[in-house]
């Protein structure tokens, strides 16, 4: 399915709403040499609510809807012309992390 250039330009306005950030986790595999050879990878996307109305609030309306965006995210790379692999999605986690405790767990370090 070949997506046009208002969808890309969707995409592009959800990670700049949603200040999306992502984290690549390769997956490894032993081959019969007991090498390890790379098969795969885990991508990790993040992303905050869009001008929130309240403090968030794990599984509120807000939290939804970046949800909700993010898979529309995962989607288009998935689908990203001249891949030639098998792609999956695991859209059953949702990650919570409040603001207070993330910046005292920076001021630790």
């Amino acid at each position: 399915m070949k997506q046009t250039f208002e969808e890309y330009d969707k995409i592009e306005e959800l990670v700049g709403q949603h200040k999306v950030c992502w984290e690549v986790v390769p997956e490894y595999h032993m081959n019969q040499k007991g090498e390890r050879v790379q098969i795969g990878f885990e991508l990790d996307l993040i992303g905050t609510h869009y001008h929130p109305e309240q403090s968030p609030i794990p599984g509120c309306k807000e939290c939804v809807n970046v949800y909700e965006d993010l898979k529309q995210i995962a989607q288009c790379i998935m689908l990203c012309p001249k891949r030639n692999a098998i792609a999956y999605m695991k859209s059953d986690l949702l990650m919570y992390r409040s603001t207070k405790l993330l910046s005292e767990d920076l001021e630790k370090t």
